[in-house]
């Protein structure tokens, strides 16, 4: 599969930096309309979406939904204590 590193020259600008910083918690949410369409709400929504500010490249959880991680899939995750 062709990187877009490899096609760069044909692009007219290149970002530099550029990723996505992602935020996961876990908890009960809710469906609501509101305005023009659905949209979730709840505490787990405003958390994660405090993570997402995370920077590019990096995955922000909180902690319970850690340790709701199934065991066999933490050897996949760089886990670091979390910061305040």
């Amino acid at each position: 599969m062709p990187s877009s590193r490899n096609k760069r020259a044909s692009f007219w600008i290149a970002l530099e930096d550029v990723g996505l910083g992602i935020g996961i918690d876990y908890g009960e949410i809710h469906l609501a309309h509101i305005g023009q369409g659905p949209t979730v709400v709840g505490q787990p929504v405003v958390y994660a979406c405090r993570f997402a500010a995370a920077p590019a490249g990096h995955i922000y959880v909180e902690p319970y939904s850690v340790r709701r991680t199934a065991a066999s899939l933490l050897h996949a995750f760089h886990i670091h204590s979390p910061v305040v």
